[in-house]
């Protein structure tokens, strides 16, 4: 008994003593983490980190220095994501929730803060700075607009500073004093603080909403045709005065600035342009972006934010101009081969993704590429490789747009090949798996009516496809033949003439048999034996189409 109780007393020693030391190996390790972040050696923090996770996953120091790190980098969602998990670890931390709330107000997601920063101004180490910051963010937003118009109230008792007059001018606005109470509030403040041009800013826009235009215009000039930049003023005249004249004048405005401003200074500001949903700044985006760009070497979230302004506004040439620069700045990037692919394909330069794709296949990686990829060489009739590349697209976990398209090819491709039982695989995995939309609900049923199986099926089907799209007459026509097949032709019959009138010029032909056969069958003998003569002049081939079509009880 002895011996046992002393083995079991070194094995706790043991452990306690293993314990101690990755208690100690960790703290050392989190140390040169900082050390070589603070040195700029960010792979090498990074590194260690990492090996810190691996051994203790609730870290949350560890993953608050990562989106640091991250951030610092310019990665601003992977900082996101490692921010959140380092606030989730530990809720009561103030560092970590300012930092997941600033990361999160860096890509003006102000509606995602604004619950955060409620939490934050609640806690102990929550300073003035957070008061006036929820405040602030509050004003544009009815759900908090009460709760920041208190803090407001609370601050201006115990605080005569500037930015929170300007905060409680803001309220008393929303609130619907009058316009003369308003200006002689700010002439007052201007008084006191003239050095604080917010005020001055404040009286302007108060004229502006007021519609007296002449006075504010004034009042603008005199902020903006100084030496210092005033984005806010500049914002703010370009949302009042939109003649020709003044968008001269905002443009000239930020050329002035930008040409006299480093790369980092003006890619801050071309983001927050981006985001501001200014008209006027949006047509100066539209005719200087791609410019910028082509000069600077801007960062990955910078390109993604630009080519997010261009596809909104359908402008695929530039958003090509735009890929080719992020593609030559970072050639491992995925994400920006697929930025880069997307307007090539929409404007259906495939001569240029043909080289692409025949030069630098592994720029097809992303899920959008790989589906042109296989459209690629589906147009070259390479149909392995097309077939490859459509099975990939469906790998694809989530939601993906194209995978109904995907499937349409592949079925297509193994229908015509003989391989039928592929084909209706494929059908049947989009239908379980609820991404199936209405062209492949039809295309699944034409091809069961063809076998002659699964009618009822397929008629649940093309039922589905008719009712979201009751004018598509490819849809009507599958729709009134599986009627047809069913003996049901008095519904056909009335299925096949909707098609009919819907019918473009192609399928003209198919249609009309089509009608033939149904109009035979549903007792118009007479109408569909004079149909069946001006389409078959052959006696041989009317014969023929009434052996194989017609198929009345």
């Amino acid at each position: 008994m002895k011996k046992i109780l002393s083995l079991l007393l070194f094995l706790g020693i043991v452990a306690v003593v293993n314990a101690e030391q990755r208690n100690y190996d960790v703290e050392y390790s989190y140390v040169e983490a900082i050390r070589n972040r603070e040195a700029g050696n960010f792979s090498a923090s990074v590194y260690i980190l990492g090996s810190i996770l691996r051994v203790d996953s609730a870290c949350s120091a560890c993953y608050y220095e990562l989106s640091r790190i991250y951030r610092e980098s310019g990665a601003i969602p992977q900082a996101i994501n490692f921010a959140a998990r380092s606030y989730a670890l530990d809720t009561a931390n103030y560092w970590y929730l300012k930092n997941y709330i600033d990361l999160v107000l860096s890509v003006g997601d102000t509606l995602a803060a604004l619950p955060l920063l409620r939490r934050l101004i609640h806690m102990p180490n929550a300073g003035v700075d957070d008061l006036i910051m929820f405040a602030s963010l509050s004003v544009d937003y009815k759900d908090y607009r009460s709760e920041g118009q208190n803090v407001v109230l609370n601050l201006s008792r115990a605080y005569e500073a500037p930015e929170v007059l300007h905060l409680f001018f803001l309220y008393r606005k929303l609130s619907g004093e009058a316009f003369k109470s308003l200006s002689s509030f700010l002439d007052s403040c201007v008084i006191v603080y003239p050095d604080y041009p917010v005020f001055v800013l404040d009286r302007a826009v108060l004229f502006a909403e007021n519609k007296k235009f002449r006075q504010s215009r004034h009042i603008f000039m005199n902020i903006l045709q100084t030496d210092t930049f005033y984005y806010d003023a500049i914002y703010a005249f370009a949302r009042y005065f939109g003649s020709n004249r003044d968008e001269k004048f905002v443009f000239d405005y930020f050329d002035k600035f930008f040409s006299g401003v480093d790369p980092d200074s003006r890619q801050l500001l071309l983001t927050r342009m981006i985001r501001a949903n200014n008209v006027v700044f949006d047509r100066y985006l539209s005719d200087r972006l791609t410019d910028f760009a082509s000069r600077d070497t801007f960062s990955e979230s910078f390109f993604d934010a630009a080519f997010d302004f261009y596809w909104r506004r359908n402008q695929m040439e530039s958003l090509i101009v735009l890929g080719q620069r992020f593609v030559n700045l970072y050639p491992d990037n995925i994400s920006a081969w697929g930025r880069f692919i997307l307007p090539l394909f929409v404007l259906g330069k495939f001569n240029t993704l043909d080289s692409i794709l025949t030069y630098r296949p592994q720029a097809f990686n992303s899920p959008f590429a790989m589906y042109v990829a296989g459209m690629i060489y589906y147009r070259r009739n390479d149909y392995i490789r097309s077939r490859d590349y459509f099975v990939r697209c469906l790998k694809v976990e989530g939601n993906f747009g194209y995978k109904p398209v995907a499937v349409n090819m592949l079925a297509d491709y193994y229908y015509r090949n003989g391989m039928r039982d592929s084909a209706f695989y494929y059908y049947e995995m989009a239908v379980q798996q609820d991404f199936a939309d209405e062209t492949i609900l039809n295309n699944y049923a034409y091809y069961l009516s063809l076998t002659g199986r699964n009618l009822n099926k397929a008629e649940m089907m093309a039922r589905a496809a008719v009712m979201k799209y009751p004018k598509n007459s490819a849809f009507l026509d599958t729709y009134a033949w599986i009627l047809y097949l069913l003996r049901r032709y008095d519904e056909a019959l009335i299925y096949m003439q909707k098609a009919l009138k819907y019918m473009g010029d192609d399928e003209r032909r198919e249609l009309l048999e089509h009608y033939a056969a149904i109009l035979y069958c549903s007792g118009n003998q007479k109408k569909a034996d004079k149909l069946m003569r001006s389409l078959f002049s052959d006696p041989t081939q009317r014969t023929q189409f009434f052996k194989t079509t017609i198929i009345c009880d």
